[in-house]
């Protein structure tokens, strides 16, 4: 299984810096090149800038997380879809803004139920992160193929049900939203995706025997500072922890 990152910065646009891993464009995650989860609005910006022009041939289909602009472009994902038809994973709100894009159908997902798509085994777990709507519900993913990977790009302090799922299937790899990186808990960190909250989880996770030394953990949607090399600052300051920084471009086979 390759995951492949064709974006790891937050905001509602992209930050554009010199060449390299300071340059980020909002959050994208590609598994196998044929599913894709959060089409926001940099893709083709990123296959053009990585010389991948045929990057999206394969695709099959999509999912999104929340119906806000950072994790969906509708616009996107008519461009994705093209001629053929994409099935895309996602809540009722997010179903609503993708209603009329051509050969996009919905697949209204529904909390805790395994669904099956591009030959892959979904749960949406819902999470406690508060949306822009009152209505709104926010998705971690636990994605299962030839391996198991977590999707855990929003914060909220951990639940039962998400502790059931990963204890469950345990994941091979977890990927984990930083959008306000080095915050501490105290300011919300745990609950909106700060390094703190994140190794706080990974450390429940060992303590409950369901990460140990061969799990993969991936740090991705960092803040977006025009000014600080947020990259190497990350990188810093989870020196000595099992976890990768990604950058646009980066990918891992598991």
């Amino acid at each position: 299984m390759r995951i492949r990152f064709a974006g790891t910065g937050t905001g509602d646009c992209k930050l554009k810096k010199k060449a390299g891993k300071e340059s980020r464009r909002r959050t994208a995650v590609m598994i196998d090149d044929r599913f894709i989860i959060n089409p926001s609005g940099d893709l083709f910006d990123f296959a053009a800038e990585s010389g991948l022009s045929e990057l999206f041939s394969g695709l099959s289909a999509a999912a999104v997380t929340c119906s806000e602009d950072y994790c969906f472009s509708p616009d996107e994902l008519a461009r994705l879809a093209g001629r053929r038809e994409i099935p895309l994973l996602c809540g009722n709100l997010a179903a609503g803004r993708a209603a009329g894009i051509k050969n996009v159908r919905a697949v209204r997902c529904t909390p805790m139920l395994p669904m099956e798509i591009a030959g892959y085994t979904v749960i949406p777990v819902p999470t406690e992160e508060p949306g822009e709507d009152i209505y709104e519900i926010k998705y971690n993913l636990l994605i299962k193929g030839e391996r198991v990977v977590y999707l855990r790009l929003h914060g909220g302090l951990p639940t039962g049900n998400e502790w059931r799922v990963i204890s469950a299937d345990v994941p091979d790899c977890v990927i984990f939203a930083a959008p306000l990186g080095g915050a501490p808990l105290s300011g919300g960190g745990i609950t909106r995706g700060s390094l703190e909250g994140v190794l706080l989880f990974e450390r429940m996770m060992s303590n409950a025997g369901i990460a140990g030394e061969r799990t993969r953990f991936i740090i991705t949607s960092l803040p977006t500072d025009k000014v600080r090399q947020i990259h190497e600052e990350t990188v810093s300051l989870l020196e000595g922890t099992p976890n990768a920084v990604a950058y646009d471009g980066y990918f891992v086979n598991l």
